[in-house]
């Protein structure tokens, strides 16, 4: 999936694998990383990501669809952003 940044919290809270194009080492691909969400790759890496889609359809095909585990995305639903931002508005 394409996303702008704004929305990559809520990619991430469907379940669903991301597929993200864009810096390897930003912000986005560390936050892919730590949920296990799916993977960011460069513009230059169209192999990977056909390969990357390939596996994905492959899966669903099998019925084995993968999902972002509960317990890695739960901190970036919509819920648990606005318990973090009132808390700073709090203090």
């Amino acid at each position: 999936m394409l996303f702008r940044s704004g929305k990559l919290f809520e990619y991430i809270g469907t379940g669903r694998p991301v597929l993200g194009i864009g810096p390897k080492h930003g912000a986005a691909a560390k936050i892919i990383n730590e949920c296990e969400a799916g993977e960011l790759f460069s513009r230059d890496e169209e192999k990977e990501i056909y390969q990357f889609l390939k596996d994905k359809v492959a899966a669903w095909l099998n019925g084995k669809e993968d999902s972002v585990p509960l317990e890695k995305r739960k901190k970036y639903t919509r819920r648990s952003l606005a318990e973090q931002l009132s808390k700073i508005i709090r203090s």
